[in-house]
């Protein structure tokens, strides 16, 4: 307590001798001190006054500049101050003219344009005391002020990021109304104000209109569009340099460079970026529609983003649970199934937060392939039943789907006289393997990459042992229905993919005939064990029979895209979602004990 005291002290006497060196003005009741900030047309000093006792700010034209244009910007500046009524605009104690000042509210903040340079140079104290949340409020409180000046008929016209004071309390204040536009004309109780106002002697040229702006202190590049052509100032124009500084405070905080580099490109950058881009719209008329507009979806966007940041830091902890868990299961193998249900308990926590967390997919794909043991008792059983219920309905869809494929291929190889029986006939076994091995494949969830790999060697190679013992024909329709079974297997409903499928399976029966035109693939065999069946490769390959073939193969890829290729996709979507269904399975069936004492089952779930 003592030292509070002495350091109130000490700052005590400070001031007194802060306020000993000032000079003291006419009228014995303001002092004034050093500079704190100069501008355009003004300079603002430290001051005090003696009667309140307590530290001002007094602001007084520059007398290095046009005295006139000085002048009519302290004129626009006392009657803004004077009008509007909102705490972030800071009110005139006093509006002294001869000498000319105004005496204000003492604040030590900073500018939003010194904030945002002591971001880009990367000073941490200003990153620390101005992280972006703030800043984007502050912004959005701004907007409200902005909003306050417009309800009472006043537009800024040159709003910049050095227009915007932030104080050390979260207090925000919008200076600088130097260029600001008067009412001219008001309803209700604002008239009779703007009638009191314009009989005073300091106000009434303005609102004669005989007061005009300073245009050679304004920047028109960093004004909007219209008034850079010269067309009256409206509320739209504000918006306009709203939305610019929402873009510089984008700029300074998501940029590359930034302190907040990893969200750059983020959903709350794009976002950020549309509402700028739409505040700062080359049409007045297409501009988000208020100030009160522009705060609210900001405050809607910091709302989401806030929620999400939660979310994320609560998905990190639960990942961090399932990686102790499985850690644990590692370390105790007795306790290892329990160890990896909580671990998949905690994982489902961290996904439903957080869908797009790597980390704990990949731990989630680390127990796929043991889930029966992870879920013991009626939930196991019951997953993997449905699993297999799934990969059955898979491997029916892709039987039936071949079958009706190969009853259309061997409808139109039917219709020429040239193809024997034994020929169709063995063509027909070769497609009943292959649907064979596709419901393999539905079965056993041979789904993955490697899987297209291994099927489309052994198909190769089985199809060219057929074509060894029945003769070159057995290359078109052969390698077709060995690029089907491996594309369609591997089959997405998506257009691009169907596309894919149509082109390769023309391809798998072009390719063969060309290559055999060229010679690199035998035409006929001579021996007399296949002298039989060098019957009509002429015939298949002639241009109508061909076209024929090619569409009833676009009807063999076809028809299994659409039968197989949901199925596939539902099938790797449980695959891939596998960690849900065990969680609610586990919510909604009774468990068996896994350790002795625990009669909820393997593992008490927390609340989330």
């Amino acid at each position: 307590m003592r030292g509070q005291e002495a350091e109130a002290a000490g700052i005590r006497a400070s001031e007194a001798m802060d306020v000993a060196q000032m000079e003291l003005l006419p009228g014995g009741r303001f002092s004034v001190g050093e500079l704190i900030r100069r501008d355009e047309w003004s300079e603002s000093y430290r001051g005090y006054d003696g009667v309140l006792q307590r530290f001002v700010v007094l602001r007084r034209p520059r007398t290095d500049v046009d005295a006139g244009c000085a002048h009519a910007c302290f004129v626009r500046t006392a009657f803004a101050l004077t009008w509007l009524q909102h705490p972030g605009v800071f009110a005139i104690h006093t509006a002294c003219e001869d000498p000319p000042y105004l005496v204000l509210a003492y604040n030590d903040g900073q500018s939003l344009a010194e904030v945002l340079n002591g971001i880009a140079a990367g000073a941490p104290d200003v990153v620390t005391q101005y992280p972006l949340e703030r800043l984007l409020s502050d912004f959005s409180h701004a907007c409200l002020v902005i909003e306050s000046a417009h309800r009472r008929d006043m537009l800024h016209t040159n709003l910049q990021s050095e227009a915007l004071l932030l104080g050390n309390f979260g207090d925000v204040y919008v200076t600088d109304w130097w260029a600001a536009e008067p009412p001219r004309e008001t309803t209700g109780g604002a008239r009779i104000d703007l009638r009191r106002a314009a009989e005073l002697p300091l106000f009434a040229p303005l609102l004669s209109g005989e007061v005009p702006v300073a245009q050679a202190w304004l920047d028109g590049e960093r004004r909007a569009p219209e008034l850079s052509r010269g067309e009256t100032p409206t509320a739209a124009s504000d918006v306009w340099g709203l939305g610019r500084i929402l873009n510089q405070l984008v700029d300074a905080w998501l940029s590359p460079a930034g302190p907040q580099a990893r969200l750059s490109g983020s959903t709350l950058e794009r976002d950020l970026r549309l509402l700028s881009s739409e505040a700062c719209a080359e049409d007045p008329a297409a501009r988000v529609a208020s100030p009160r507009e522009l705060s609210e979806r900001l405050e809607a966007l910091l709302r989401g983003h806030v929620v999400e940041q939660r979310d994320r830091l609560r998905a990190r902890a639960y990942r961090v649970a399932a990686e102790l868990a499985l850690a644990d299961a590692l370390l105790s193998p007795d306790g290892a199934s329990r160890s990896r249900t909580r671990a998949v308990q905690e994982l489902s926590r961290a996904l439903a937060l957080d869908p797009q967390d790597h980390a704990a997919l990949r731990l989630i794909g680390m127990l796929f392939e043991r889930a029966e043991e992870v879920f013991a008792g009626p939930a196991g059983g019951e997953y993997a039943r449905l699993r297999a219920a799934e990969r059955a309905r898979a491997s029916r869809l892709g039987a039936l789907s071949f079958g009706l494929a190969l009853l259309v291929q061997g409808a139109l190889l039917l219709a020429f006289p040239g193809v024997s029986g034994a020929q169709l006939a063995l063509l027909l076994v070769f497609g009943l393997v292959g649907a064979a091995w596709v419901a393999m494949m539905g079965f056993f969830g041979w789904t993955k990459p490697k899987h297209f790999l291994v099927n489309g060697t052994l198909l190769a190679l089985i199809t060219g042992a057929f074509s060894c013992l029945l003769g070159p024909w057995i290359y078109v329709p052969g390698f077709s229905l060995a690029v089907s079974v491996v594309l369609v297997t591997n089959s997405r409903p998506q257009p691009r993919f169907l596309a894919a499928h149509v082109a390769l399976a023309c391809g798998s029966m072009l390719i063969p005939s060309v290559l055999m035109g060229l010679g690199l693939l035998p035409a006929q065999y001579g021996g007399d064990t296949t002298a039989w069946i060098k019957t009509t490769f002429a015939t298949l390959s002639a241009g109508p029979t061909l076209m024929l073939l090619a569409v009833g193969n676009l009807l063999f890829i076809s028809l299994p895209l659409v039968l197989l290729g949901r199925s596939v996709e539902r099938l790797n979507a449980i695959e891939n979602s596998l960690f849900a269904q065990a969680w609610l399975l586990r919510e909604l069936l009774p468990r068996e004990s896994v350790a002795e004492g625990e009669p909820g089952g393997a593992s008490s779930p927390r609340a989330s």
